[in-house]
């Protein structure tokens, strides 16, 4: 079912017919499936009111990300520090991807730690121009070339991942896959507030306010100063992965969900 037509008046043309077919479809169903908190309460205030289980819209194979050994093959291609404390995003480069949040939260931190950027998009030339701006270009790095098989080693070569989306009139962050990854790679995951991503890492990981540089410094300070708080956060994004976000799991709930429809049809 569509969302409103964003930035288009509720009397044009288009936005009233579309209006009109989601209206008159709103009904004709005995369960529905919600891909993101969000999209439940959306149509929960249009007024459905039958079933609809929130159910991920993605799943990961375990087997293509549990535990990587990255680690000093990753430092070792940036030439870090042997000290260093490794954060990365993974993702598209883009503004809304809260990337000037990373930015600004980078120069609040100790020269110790460093960030590597990986992936492509529009905003590149920004990016680029940002970090220096910033006068981080020793400690912020970025590498465009990541083919998807490479990610999971990628990954496993960080002390932390961050997810810093940011809500825009137009976007907000529907999942997140990234965080499912990294989870499942025994990595502690650090996410902004935007759209799904407090409901993808529940206590498995840290959630700050989006747009707020200061509080994802400090989170990020926290988990390079607590080993502690490392291991309980790698140990929680592996069972969380297990638990909820497999391939498998997905598949036995919407399986469960049309047998439970089936048989509620056939009973007399």
């Amino acid at each position: 079912m569509p969302y409103p037509l964003p930035g288009v008046p509720w009397w044009h043309p288009k936005r009233v017919l579309q209006d009109l077919i989601q209206r008159s479809n709103l009904y004709l169903f005995d369960v529905w499936i919600a891909g993101s908190h969000e999209s439940e309460s959306f149509f929960r205030n249009l007024g459905v009111s039958a079933p609809m289980p929130v159910i991920p819209q993605y799943g990961i194979s375990p087997e293509r990300f549990f535990p990587q050994s990255g680690l000093q093959s990753l430092r070792s291609d940036l030439q870090l520090p042997s000290d260093s404390f490794l954060i990365g995003f993974v993702g598209r480069i883009l503004k809304m991807k809260g990337l000037a949040t990373l930015i600004e939260a980078m120069s609040l931190l100790p020269e110790s730690v460093h960030c590597v950027a990986l992936g492509s998009g529009d905003d590149e030339a920004w990016f680029a121009s940002a970090v220096q701006s910033a006068g981080l270009t020793s400690r912020i790095h970025h590498i465009t070339s990541v083919q998807a098989s490479q990610v999971a080693e990628a990954l496993g070569g960080l002390d932390a991942l961050v997810l810093p989306s940011l809500t825009t009139p137009t976007w907000k962050e529907q999942f997140g896959r990234v965080l499912i990854e990294a989870m499942a790679c025994g990595v502690p995951v650090i996410g902004s507030s935007s759209g799904e991503i407090p409901y993808v890492v529940g206590s498995a990981g840290m959630v700050f306010p989006e747009g707020n540089p200061t509080e994802l410094a400090s989170m990020i300070l926290n988990l390079k100063t607590d080993n502690e708080l490392r291991r309980t956060l790698s140990a929680r994004g592996l069972e969380r992965v297990t638990s909820h976000f497999t391939n498998d799991v997905i598949a036995k709930k919407i399986v469960g969900l049309y047998q439970s429809l089936l048989l509620h049809h056939s009973s007399p």
